[in-house]
């Protein structure tokens, strides 16, 4: 058996020596391993959340300028405030309503269509 302590110093150079290389090989590999994680169901899940975590850091100054509108605003002021968060919602719900018909209705068939051999549905001249 070889002795642990005459080879360590070998072992830790060669290892050493190799060390670049395996950086380099994770690094060149980086971008594609990132690439297959955001296109992935959990960086799907994740990566808007890291862009708005991001994205609130240089709007918060904004943010507490919102604060002190609703909490020392007069009532005009605040009221302009509440508008503008029910208008963005108002727009956020129904961009997440039209995507979960995902173009259901986009192509639907008229019930005068009638259906061939095959089962493809032709149109009827009107």
């Amino acid at each position: 058996m070889l002795d642990p302590l005459k080879t360590l110093p070998r072992r830790t150079v060669a290892w050493l020596g190799r060390l670049p290389g395996r950086l380099w090989d994770g690094l060149r590999n980086l971008p594609r391993r990132v690439g297959a994680w955001i296109l992935s169901d959990r960086g799907r899940a994740v990566w808007p959340r890291i862009l708005l975590a991001g994205l609130l850091i240089p709007i918060s100054p904004f943010l507490a300028v919102l604060w002190r509108i609703m909490l020392y605003g007069s009532a005009s002021d605040q009221t302009i405030v509440i508008y503008a968060i029910l208008l963005i919602l108002l727009i956020r719900g129904g961009r997440n309503a039209l995507k979960s018909i995902r173009g259901t209705d986009r192509h639907a068939l008229l019930p005068s269509d009638v259906a061939d051999a095959d089962g493809q549905a032709t149109p009827q001249p009107v």
